[in-house]
């Protein structure tokens, strides 16, 4: 949803489709190469679950200069998407439920860039399942079991076929140095930003 208002709303005559989004991307993965000051993103929209459940919480970019060109915004999204998942993730450990196998499912799932900023920010791999309607096929193999029938291991999502994105390794210091930072500032941006609004 964010990615898709992002392309209506920023990126003014890009025709609908994958072919959008990958040129978003794109201009993303150029953005981090050239390594201007680190926008935060906060992807809450409509509401958010972590840090806190709060359905009023608001989204914006926090860091923005002159400098900053459409494709920093178009990162600064991607990566506090990726952001937002290791902080739902680190909140599961807390509760007793750490998250052992991670998938990317949708329309963000068709990019490596991104799935492999969310495998770097979380640390941890991240299977790509071929399945495009993967919430509706989730949904079929809940009732299926419900139902008190199963399917045969390591079908789940296609699990089989699923590419796996590792986290990078070759400038790991660095990004987990920028991820953590980020990570510490999620929290005190959105307490903040809740608190103004």
């Amino acid at each position: 949803n964010l990615l898709r208002w992002f392309r209506e709303e920023m990126w003014p005559g890009a025709e609908r489709g994958d072919e959008a989004y990958a040129a978003i991307t794109w201009e993303a993965e150029q953005a981090e190469r050239e390594s201007r000051s680190p926008l935060l993103f906060l992807p809450h929209f409509y509401g958010s679950f972590v840090p806190e459940r709060c359905a009023e919480a608001r989204g914006g970019w926090l860091g923005l200069t002159l400098a900053h060109q459409r494709a920093d915004l178009a990162l600064a999204l991607l990566e506090g998407v990726a952001l937002q998942t290791a902080a739902t993730v680190r909140r599961l450990v807390t509760l007793g439920a750490p998250a052992r196998d991670l998938r990317m499912i949708g329309g963000g799932a068709r990019s490596r860039f991104w799935a492999q900023l969310v495998a770097d920010a979380v640390q941890q791999p991240l299977r790509l399942p071929p399945v495009r309607e993967a919430a509706a096929q989730g949904a079929a193999l809940l009732a299926a079991q419900a139902a008190g029938s199963s399917p045969p291991a390591g079908v789940f999502l296609g699990d089989a076929e699923a590419p796996v994105i590792e986290p990078r390794v070759s400038d790991l210091p660095t990004r987990l140095e920028l991820y953590e930072t980020a990570l510490a500032r999620l929290q005190p941006a959105w307490r903040a930003l809740a608190s103004t609004l």
